[in-house]
């Protein structure tokens, strides 16, 4: 009996030990839901205190242990330094030349194109300078005067025209047409030649400045018919050309006149055809 009651007071002595509360309480912390912190905080501290990359480096250099580098490695590096120095300084150098080499040639350009104008403005003046000065100094050659005259009967009649240059060179290769034409007064007047004779300077003959020369009409027979509707003013007696002449310069030049014989001694100018150049 008493073998059979001691597993019962062992079985009721645990369950009392079971019962029994710990001497030392350890207390249970909440749940972070109950006590409102955030269960990510802790993360972020722990990310927080994780070392940055100068912190390393420092614990790198103050590491007793760490690989200490060589003075070739040292040297090399200095080296190395110094090269990328020295092309970085001639690439400077060279980008600084070219900058100042397209200063230079925009400088040029500048000036070339100031040049040219300048040219252009020089040679303008010059061709005007030019141009007065052949004005000036050209020959002018014109009718200026015509020889005394009286209409009467006549197998050979014929005018005579004083031609004079009044210009400053001598009027070369002188070639002249004269021509003599009566026509009623009701007739419009328009002037018919030939051509002048073509010509160069290769002058076969020249009038000299102030100098003169003379040119007559054809002769054409004149009756006594002729000189009465000449003063009754039913025809007009014409008498008109033309002078061609090169100057000195190697200009060619024309002179046009026209002359009307209105009474047996007396000549006017036509209302046409007096024109020079």
């Amino acid at each position: 009996m008493i073998d059979q009651q001691k597993p019962k007071d062992q079985q009721t002595q645990a369950n009392g030990d079971k019962a029994k509360p710990p001497d030392n309480p350890q207390l249970i912390k909440p749940p972070a839901v109950v006590t409102g912190e955030n269960p990510d905080d802790g993360a972020q501290k722990r990310e927080d205190e994780k070392p940055t990359v100068l912190h390393r480096l420092k614990e790198w250099w103050r590491d007793p242990y760490r690989e200490r580098t060589s003075w070739t490695d040292r040297a090399i590096v200095l080296l190395t330094a110094g090269i990328v120095l020295l092309a970085w300084m001639q690439w400077r150098e060279m980008n600084d030349s070219g900058k100042q080499t397209d200063r230079i040639i925009a400088a040029d350009e500048r000036m070339a194109t100031a040049m040219e104008q300048s040219n252009i403005k020089a040679q303008n003046a010059f061709d005007s300078a030019t141009k007065q000065a052949e004005i000036t100094q050209r020959p002018w050659i014109g009718i200026a005067s015509v020889d005394p005259f009286s209409l009467s009967p006549s197998d050979s009649f014929g005018l005579r025209f004083n031609v004079v240059n009044t210009g400053r060179t001598p009027g070369l290769n002188v070639r002249t047409v004269i021509v003599l034409r009566s026509l009623p007064v009701k007739e419009r007047f328009s002037p018919i030649m030939g051509a002048v004779p073509a010509g160069t300077i290769q002058s076969a003959s020249a009038i000299l400045p102030n100098g003169t020369l003379f040119i007559e009409t054809p002769r054409y027979p004149l009756a006594q018919a002729q000189i009465d509707a000449i003063k009754g003013g039913t025809i007009i007696l014409y008498v008109y050309g033309q002078i061609a002449y090169f100057d000195v310069f190697g200009a060619d030049h024309i002179t046009k006149f026209c002359k009307m014989i209105v009474d047996t001694n007396k000549s006017e100018d036509c209302g046409t055809d007096n024109s020079a150049n």
